[in-house]
């Protein structure tokens, strides 16, 4: 299988999109052969605590083990936050964001795989 990715450009980076907001995107049809005019959508309220949930089907605080890494950055250093990850295969490259000492436990169950095609 081949594919391409989408890139984004611009300003969207980490924490670009606030929590509980409303957005929406447009696709010209030059990018797959149909115009998407408009599609709505809307992120998930903040998390609480310290124990950061990721499950791929959306059902979590994150669907992706990425988005919890980069959340956690925005706690206290202190804090000894958890991310708990469930069933699924995790298709995404991981970057360690935390620049400064954190106490970070990682949960994962037999049935969630990581990988990253090169």
């Amino acid at each position: 299988m081949h594919y391409t990715p989408v890139r984004l450009e611009g300003k969207l980076h980490n924490e670009a999109l606030d929590f509980g907001g409303s957005y929406y995107f447009t696709v010209d049809a030059s990018v797959a052969g149909k115009a998407v005019e408009r599609a709505d959508f809307t992120t998930k309220a903040k998390p609480s605590g310290t124990t950061l949930k990721v499950a791929e089907d959306g059902s979590a605080d994150f669907c992706t083990v990425q988005g919890a890494l980069s959340y956690a950055t925005t706690l206290g250093k202190n804090d000894a936050v958890t991310i708990e990850v469930a069933d699924g295969t995790y298709r995404e490259l991981l970057n360690d964001c935390c620049h400064s000492p954190r106490r970070l436990a990682y949960r994962q169950n037999s049935h969630s795989c990581h990988s990253y095609g090169h």
